[in-house]
């Protein structure tokens, strides 16, 4: 369990470092870890982040939030506000398990048609 805990303090530290503008190779020198590792592991709690704040919503939660794009490095830095917000609510055991969802998308809805046929659907 501990070493579980451990993991996801660490993916908590590398996700809050880098949103924070920390550059990827002082996290590999901090975290003894590849470039392809670090980044794998922001990306990784990006999931778990855009994961919960999914199943809120499909569970009608009252504490449900708005769907936020982090599927790119840039994304996370652009949105790290709101994704920061998300991640206080997340232990470190959540951290370190699997993805229940691992196929979320975030659709940018930008023409008055898309948002129409959206909503339309959403109401269906």
């Amino acid at each position: 369990m501990q070493e579980r805990e451990s993991l996801g303090q660490q993916r908590r530290l590398i996700f809050e470092n880098y949103a924070n503008g920390v550059d990827i190779e002082v996290l590999k020198a901090s975290f003894r870890r590849s470039a392809v590792e670090i980044e794998a592991e922001i990306l990784f709690v990006a999931k778990k982040i855009k994961e919960y704040r999914f199943r809120r919503i499909a569970d009608a939660s009252p504490h449900a939030a708005a769907p936020v794009a982090c599927d790119t490095l840039l994304d996370i830095r652009l949105n790290r506000m709101a994704l920061f917000d998300t991640l206080r609510k997340l232990g470190d055991l959540y951290l370190s398990s699997d993805l229940l969802l691992p196929k979320i998308n975030v659709q940018k809805l930008d023409h008055p048609a898309m948002i129409a046929e959206a909503t339309h659907r959403m109401r269906a």
